[in-house]
């Protein structure tokens, strides 16, 4: 056997099982080596359960004698179409990426901000301009070191994720996203919200002042971590970056449609979401610590509460369940679904709120109200 091309081989056939397993379970193995790294790749077809199994022992290409490490189906990246593919780096769907070193970051360190380029600039000209911005992607460099750590990519990361999308559907991703993920949720067109249909849209402006260095300090703080600043933020009052749909900060919609797109997801409507999908978005995948010591549960999608008692920390109510999953906002926005009650909510402002610390007592004391609207008798089960 080839370990640095190695090739899986049927062990299992209708006529020959492997211990004592059901005749309908299919195996296959390869030989592997620890000299190398590999990358898996696959599609689930219409099977209900996948894993991956490596097995120490053996130096000849038999069967193993020592389980080593196991992935399911809940561990893989899982796509609409059932494809997955572990440790894909980045590169392998945008060449481009893999310049100054980044050629090992993979697609679930970019979805879980762990990818090492928080602060890696898209301007206007590659904001509107794809190849521009393919362009731009070799000029980036890391910070730390992919994989380390937790820190929120706020537009970095969504670029380079609805470029893969772009790049593997062949298609503009806010057209995908609409298709595949809006729409059969029930909700309409969020990102790139052209211009002549913008009326009506209202414009977001800075309220409030910073946090004084005594409100810092009681928390025993020093600052606040760098992020996106008021300037930037205002930028998305102007017709042409609305119209661009920026990924991660440029979605355009009602507080409503919000709480009913975390209905759909919560219930996943119609099977809109393969469940292998959903299920992914709903596992925790980044834990790192973030900028206040609190680790992140974060899953490819959301932000989970978690059963550690930090779920406030990370922007949820208190009394949500552990898996209650959401997502914060610049200023002060909040939404999230609580699978344990059913409840779905969505909290928006034009008033962007320049001290970090009210807006998200107040995102957390707007949640924990929401909680108590949910009767005790209506309370379910966490599935």
């Amino acid at each position: 056997a080839d370990t640095a091309r190695p090739l899986f081989r049927r062990i299992v056939t209708p006529t020959r099982k492997f211990t004592g397993d059901n005749s309908d379970a299919i195996y296959f193995d390869a030989h592997v080596s620890t000299d190398y790294e590999y990358i898996v790749r696959g599609e689930l077809k219409d099977a209900v359960y996948l894993s991956i199994t490596v097995e120490e022992g053996t130096d000849d290409g038999s069967l193993g004698s020592k389980t080593a490490g196991v992935l399911n189906d809940h561990d893989i990246d899982v796509d609409a179409e059932g494809r997955f593919e572990i440790g894909a780096p980045v590169s392998n769907v945008l060449p481009s990426f893999a310049a100054n070193g980044k050629d090992a970051i993979t697609v679930s360190q970019v979805l879980l901000h762990a990818g090492g380029f928080p602060y890696a600039p898209v301007r206007r000209a590659e904001t509107i301009d794809r190849a521009a911005r393919l362009s731009a992607y070799g000029t980036w460099r890391t910070d730390w070191e992919p994989g380390t750590r937790y820190e929120y990519h706020a537009l970095s990361a969504h670029w380079v994720a609805a470029d893969i999308v772009a790049e593997v559907t062949g298609r503009p991703y806010i057209d995908v996203i609409a298709e595949r993920v809006m729409e059969p949720a029930g909700c309409s067109r969020w990102l790139g919200v052209g211009i002549d249909d913008q009326i009506g849209v209202i414009d977001v402006v800075p309220v409030g002042s910073e946090p004084t260095t005594a409100e810092l300090a009681a928390l025993g703080l020093e600052g606040l971590p760098g992020g996106v600043g008021e300037q930037a933020l205002m930028v998305f009052n102007e017709p042409w970056i609305r119209a661009a749909g920026v990924p991660g900060a440029g979605g355009i919609t009602s507080a409503a449609d919000m709480a009913m797109w975390y209905q759909a997801v919560l219930h996943n409507t119609g099977g809109f979401l393969r469940p292998e999908v959903h299920g992914d978005a709903m596992a925790v995948r980044q834990d790192h610590p973030d900028w206040t010591g609190t680790p992140a549960a974060r899953s490819h999608a959301f932000v989970l509460a978690g059963d550690d008692g930090k779920g406030s920390m990370r922007g949820h109510g208190h009394g949500a369940s552990p898996g209650a999953f959401g997502h914060a906002g610049a200023g002060g926005q909040a939404a999230w679904a609580d699978p344990a009650t059913g409840t779905s909510f969505a909290y928006f402002t034009n008033g962007l709120d320049r001290n970090d610390l009210a807006s998200a007592r107040r995102r957390v004391a707007l949640s924990t109200r929401a909680l108590a609207c949910v009767p005790p008798q209506r309370h379910l089960a966490t599935p």
